[in-house]
């Protein structure tokens, strides 16, 4: 039997293991050989040991896994492991010393002082992938083995039972194919193509949605005007490259905050998104991770529907919306409220048909009502965010926030729910539920943007740092709805605020500091267009409201993991992560230790419908 795993990132090094570990315990073949196929090696484009030690992750070194634990709902056997801040303390030193990479004085530091509650970087999370590899390799049943081409997949296709994979150099024949990708470029949008052109007229420098680890920013010169479009986790990344990248430094300062040393290497950076506002931090985790199991959404109540399209949308956000605010007040009142029976007035809460009446009979002072329209719509506090002076001040109350942590800050334990609730949103989404209409109105479209921007942000030390940066004169970042063109008559970029338009910037650099976005039907991947040309696969299309309206995602069985429309010679095929994104729920995430892992469940389906074959 010979398997290809297209992806060596973190989906393809799980599925590797799990194939491996179900191999252990059958002689299903008496041979197995598995290639996995990546052009950046082991941890693929987004793991990379050479990238800079700078970036940093987003979740928690102890919240992040490659190995599957008893709580995971597999059918294949359990093979422990560390988790990654498990491994810092443990295994990482004698590894990094072995491996030698690029920083290693750094990384070394690194393992000393990184807390579990804390932010590994990326470099170290790529070395930890490595080593996971390497336990794997070192382990192999009898008549298993496996090997790394580093070479990109250009194409798939059935031949007699079997498929042929397109590599550069070598076509190679197997029996089953594993995809796990990430992003990938796509054709550039007419906006993208007409900014494109002007910049290449005047001789400026336009950069596409990429990865933040391959920004090239050599050729931008001291105090040389860039300006980026997008306040995400890209923005923070080359907000990092540019200043503690080109030497910078942060002091604490008598007054308890970051203060921004400049090199005189930096660029001054305008910035700016849609929203005006950089995405929110996360709040420092001081509660245990256990199993969430909702006031309103669970398992019990998710498992009521069991046909598809029966679930209301407007009925699961509204209980999103209850489970947050569930949270906040467990929170407030065992906080600030301690004369109040907690406990008993959650109990009444939960029952209320309506709950605000029941908190109006309380203590609770007006200020303190949970709100949630006041934390995704900070402009309401904050008018005229242009002003250097406002900015800060919404900074330094996001890291306020964040560091009261999810233990003692109601605002930070009701964020904390939007990633509670994932696995169940996971479900409800793999199992359609939502009619299609509510699924891209409700949950694609309203929740997921608010998600986006209340849940996914990065560590709370960033947002300080930004802060000292727009103190410092270094960043500035545009109002709310930025508007970017080429000036013809400065032969520049100018990028203003339609909120507050007085200000006009002028720039030679332009940056989508974004990821390119997941869109089946313009990607540039080689590997997705030769399925889609094939009809091997399609592009997820839903009804709306009688019109007909695309995801972006690659249309599969979320529950299988196979490609639709499903071909008698596509069975073979399997396909999961970043393209499905769409078609599946919250594909950007990494195994979490402790809690049932969607990426462990799926690989491990993954591998015994390959042993079922």
């Amino acid at each position: 039997m010979e398997i290809a795993i297209i992806g060596a990132g973190s989906r393809g090094l799980v599925a590797t293991q799990r194939l491996v570990a179900w191999a252990r315990q059958t002689t299903h073949w008496s041979q197995l050989r598995i290639t996995l196929i990546d052009p950046y090696g082991v941890g693929g484009r987004v793991w990379r040991q050479d990238q800079s030690h700078l970036l940093l992750m987003n979740t928690n070194p102890a919240n992040v896994t490659l190995f599957a634990d008893a709580v995971d709902h597999i059918a294949g056997p359990i093979v422990p492991g560390p988790d990654l801040y498990t491994w810092t303390q443990t295994l990482a030193a004698d590894f990094i010393r072995q491996v030698a990479p690029p920083h290693t004085d750094e990384l070394l530091a690194e393992v000393a002082a990184l807390a579990p509650n804390g932010f590994a970087s990326r470099q170290l999370f790529a070395l930890y992938a490595a080593w996971f590899y390497t336990q794997i390799q070192a382990k192999l049943p009898a008549g298993v083995t496996l090997r790394v081409l580093t070479a990109e997949a250009q194409g798939v296709r059935p031949q007699d039972g079997r498929y042929t994979i397109t590599l550069p150099t070598q076509q190679l024949l197997v029996d089953k194919v594993v995809m796990a990708l990430g992003h990938y470029a796509n054709d550039a949008t007419p906006e993208q193509a007409d900014l494109a052109q002007q910049a290449a007229l005047y001789g400026l420098t336009y950069v596409l949605p990429t990865e933040p680890q391959e920004y090239d920013f050599s050729q931008l010169q001291p105090q040389q005007t860039v300006i980026l479009r997008g306040l995400g986790l890209n923005f923070f990344d080359a907000v990092t490259l540019l200043t503690q990248g080109r030497g910078g430094r942060f002091t604490r300062g008598t007054d308890g905050w970051l203060t921004y040393r400049p090199s005189g290497q930096e660029p001054q950076i305008v910035a700016g998104s849609r929203r005006g506002f950089p995405l929110r931090a996360k709040g420092v985790n001081m509660t245990d991770d256990t199993q969430f199991h909702g006031q309103f959404i669970n398992p019990e109540w998710v498992a009521q529907f069991t046909e598809p399209g029966t679930m209301s949308g407007q009925e699961l956000l509204s209980r999103v919306r209850r489970e947050m605010a569930y949270a906040y007040y467990r929170v407030l009142l065992r906080t600030q409220y301690p004369q109040v029976d907690a406990d008993a007035l959650l109990a009444k809460w939960v029952q209320s048909p309506d709950p605000d009446a029941v908190i109006a009979q309380t203590p609770v002072r007006a200020h303190d009502v949970f709100d949630p329209d006041a934390l995704l719509h900070p402009e309401r506090q904050y008018p005229h965010s242009d002003r250097r002076e406002v900015m800060a001040a919404y900074l330094t109350a996001d890291v306020q926030l964040a560091r009261r942590g999810t233990k003692d800050g109601p605002d930070a334990a009701a964020l904390e729910v939007l990633r509670d609730v994932r696995n169940d949103l996971r479900i409800i989404v793999a199992r359609r539920l939502l009619s299609e209409t509510d699924y891209y109105q409700e949950l694609l479209g309203r929740f997921k943007r608010a998600e986006a921007y209340l849940a996914v942000g990065p560590p709370d030390t960033r947002i300080e740092e930004l802060r000292a940066l727009v103190l410092a004169g270094v960043v500035t970042i545009l109002g709310p709805a930025m508007a970017v063109t080429v000036d013809p008559a400065h032969h520049q970029f100018r990028a203003w605020s339609q909120t507050y338009s007085h200000q006009q910037y002028y720039a030679d650099w332009l940056v989508e500091a974004r990821l390119p976005a997941v869109n089946a039907e313009t990607t540039q991947n080689p590997l997705v267009r030769s399925l889609l040309q094939q009809h091997l696969a399609r592009p997820q299309r839903l009804t709306v409201a009688n019109a007909r309206q695309v995801t972006g995602a690659v249309d599969v069985d979320p529950l299988r993991a196979t490609l639709l429309p499903g071909r008698d010679d596509s069975d073979g095929l399997f396909f999961w992560g970043v393209p499905t994104e769409g078609a599946t729920w919250f594909t950007t995430t990494t195994p979490h230790p402790g809690l049932p892992d969607s990426v462990i469940s799926t690989a491990d389906c993954i591998a015994a419908q390959i042993f079922a074959g």
